[in-house]
């Protein structure tokens, strides 16, 4: 969800919006990128006139799953749309078996129609915010919660995730909140193995993302079908206000990992270079040559595209 936990019977609210929203925004790394994408686009829904936050894109390039604006004034729910070309969708409707008056968000889905999201719900009753279903034809069935990744207890909401091509992984995020109404203390990438139950922590998790976690927030990860590409978002603040909850002088972007193999750690990541502004929640399309994410333009989100002309080698950087 790119969300946050408010706890009670308050709403987790996606993304580093409610955040940020009006802050002075730095952008830009020294690192040179070895992305290849270039060329930010807007990409059309059309038929749909409000706003676009947390792209997923199918592992079949065909549907695109978003919610709407995530803000504690509006009900935040799931929808989809189907491809037209690769800059233009057409909007179907909201995602049938998932809404509710809670918010609903973060979707992404596996090869086998496995189908994964973030809603708060339940979350005052269990500290569960990770729930899953079975996705065919425009509707989720099955809706339950995922096992084996929640804490169980406060302060600790998973607040992002995405399930892996072949559903084997879930690379999700842990959030950690001290105070009610303030910013996160800690917002981690973690890893996560299928099991018969749900899913189980990697033991190897912390040895494989150690050079992509920090002090910093990590959260909104997308990760390639060959497992060797890992991309997120990264919140740095130079300035916390616990009281207030907004970090100052932050700075925004879209990173990306690369390993040489899927069972290797991750080095350090570096800034898609193309990207820049208040941007947030990557996905990438199925051949690895386009990745879309929400900006805020105009203090609206909406929906972007940069692409590559070929899908760097992570073993030979």
């Amino acid at each position: 969800m790119r969300g946050r936990g408010r706890g009670g019977a308050r709403r987790l609210l996606p993304g580093a919006a409610v955040w940020l929203a009006g802050a002075a925004l730095g952008f830009g790394s020294a690192a040179a990128d070895p992305s290849g994408f270039q060329n930010p686009e807007a990409v059309t829904v059309l038929g749909y006139g409000g706003e676009l936050m947390e792209p997923f894109l199918a592992r079949d390039g065909e549907t695109l799953f978003f919610n709407n604006r995530n803000d504690p004034k509006v009900d935040t729910n799931l929808f989809l749309a189907h491809r037209v070309d690769g800059l233009a969708f057409a909007f179907v409707g909201p995602l049938e078996g998932v809404n509710s008056s809670a918010l609903d968000a973060v979707a992404s889905l596996d090869e086998e129609g496995n189908f994964y999201f973030v809603t708060t719900r339940s979350y005052a009753q269990d500290f569960r915010t990770l729930y899953r279903g079975r996705y065919a034809g425009g509707a989720v069935t099955d809706v339950a919660p995922v096992e084996g990744i929640a804490r169980g207890r406060a302060p600790y909401v998973n607040f992002d995730a995405e399930i892996s091509a072949d559903g084997a992984t879930l690379v999700y995020v842990e959030g950690v909140k001290r105070m009610p109404g303030a910013g996160w203390i800690e917002a981690d990438l973690k890893l996560a193995a299928r099991t018969q139950e749900g899913f189980a922590p990697d033991p190897r998790s912390d040895e494989i993302l150690a050079a992509v976690n920090t002090e910093a927030w990590e959260y909104a990860p997308a990760i390639s079908p060959d497992g060797r590409e890992l991309f997120f978002t990264r919140l740095t603040a130079s300035l916390f206000v616990p009281l207030v909850g907004a970090p100052v002088s932050p700075k925004l972007e879209i990173l990306r990992a690369s390993r040489p193999s899927a069972d290797a750690p991750f080095r350090a990541p570096v800034a898609v270079a193309a990207i820049a502004g208040f941007v947030e929640a990557p996905t990438l399309s199925p051949d690895g040559l386009a990745l879309y994410y929400h900006a805020m333009v105009e203090k609206r989100f909406a929906l972007f595209r940069v692409t590559r002309g070929a899908v760097p080698d992570p073993a030979a950087e």
